[in-house]
């Protein structure tokens, strides 16, 4: 019986032979007589084995003796029990590091988690996770960290105007605050410093003369008949020609506001009233009625009352006829001082009537 492994011979009888079987082989003896000789063959195999294996970048393999740091295909052959090689092939894949970058941003005051570090200040830092697949991953992470911006505002706004703020209207001066969020995201607290300017509208009276009380300001006086600018009384003291009810335009730090109106009676005692060819009489009147009187032309006129606050307590369109007397029930009035109108096409006359208690 013979042996040999795969991939070698065995010389028998001039052959070489390479695969399992029995041989024979015919010999002369010394005497002369034939022996036979049969040969059993036995060829062992060469066990081949192919393995996988994967490693981190930065790891070793042992294989056959060596430490394998690359990916590729090895070959180690081994010596079996029966004597013949044993090949072992390897398939060895390196997997790479993961390196990642990464940005991120917080508000001033805030932090980041970051690995085990909870980040706070801005700048690079790096920090290595495990993978999935075992291996370490580096991530690179550039940090910024945006500021809370806190400022302070100031506004000035006139008495009865509104100022907005913060999703509100404000018209009480003092100082507010509202945070607000900036482009980036953070916060942006504002402080408000809120002035409300008040204009000075006391109107002292003496007499048939109106005085401003406000000081260092622009005044404007005003018919309260329309509120109509009077020329050329743009001072403090303004005494009207004829009787009417005024107020003043005040402008003062910027601002502007109206006085009320203030009924300045210039009366005439002397007898009926005569405006425009109209007579109004009895002024003052104690009772329940005047009397207006077409002098010199007839037409129609008509007739509003105004209150002193400049309301509308009257109107009413009349025919006058010279040498007649229209009488207006005025019962209903209460006693004080009333401004007339008196339109006749596009003239209009104004007198003052007192009405008092009798």
């Amino acid at each position: 019986m013979a042996s040999i492994c795969q991939g070698e011979s065995f010389s028998f009888n001039g052959q070489l032979l390479t695969a399992n079987g029995s041989y024979l082989q015919m010999l002369t003896a010394a005497n002369g007589c034939d022996s036979t000789v049969t040969l059993q063959l036995t060829v062992h195999p060469i066990d081949t084995s192919t393995l996988s294996a994967a490693i981190c970048a930065g790891q070793s393999y042992p294989f056959g003796g060596q430490l394998l740091t690359a990916s590729g295909t090895y070959t180690q052959a081994l010596t079996g029990s029966a004597g013949c090689d044993s090949v072992v092939i390897l398939h060895l894949q390196v997997a790479q590091q993961i390196k990642t970058e990464a940005a991120a941003s917080i508000c001033a005051g805030g932090s980041y988690p970051f690995g085990n570090q909870s980040l706070t200040q801005a700048g690079t830092y790096t920090q290595t996770f495990t993978a999935a697949g075992g291996c370490d991953s580096i991530v690179t992470l550039t940090l910024s960290v945006n500021p809370v911006f806190a400022q302070t505002a100031e506004a000035a706004i006139c008495a009865g105007e509104t100022y907005p703020f913060g999703g509100e209207l404000l018209d009480t001066p003092g100082t507010y605050t509202h945070t607000f969020a900036s482009t980036s995201g953070c916060d942006s607290i504002v402080m408000l410093l809120l002035t409300v300017t008040a204009v000075e509208t006391g109107v002292t009276q003496s007499g048939a003369t109106l005085t401003s009380q406000a000081a260092g300001a622009g005044w404007q006086w005003l018919d309260c008949t329309g509120f109509a600018p009077i020329a050329g009384a743009t001072a403090a003291a303004f005494t009207p020609a004829v009787s009417g009810s005024y107020a003043v335009l005040v402008a003062q730090n910027g601002c502007a506001d109206t006085s009320a109106c203030l009924p300045v009676v210039i009366v005439n005692t002397s007898g009926p009233e005569e405006h425009a060819g109209i007579v109004l009489y009895p002024n003052p009147g104690a009772g329940d009625v005047f009397l207006l009187a077409a002098a010199a032309s007839s037409g129609s006129t008509r007739v509003r009352l105004f209150d002193g606050r400049g309301g509308v307590c009257f109107e009413q369109d009349l025919w006058l006829e010279q040498g007649k007397t229209s009488r207006l029930n005025t019962e209903w009035l209460p006693a004080g001082i009333y401004l007339v109108t008196l339109t006749q096409g596009v003239v209009t006359s104004r007198v003052v009537w007192v009405k008092i208690d009798r």
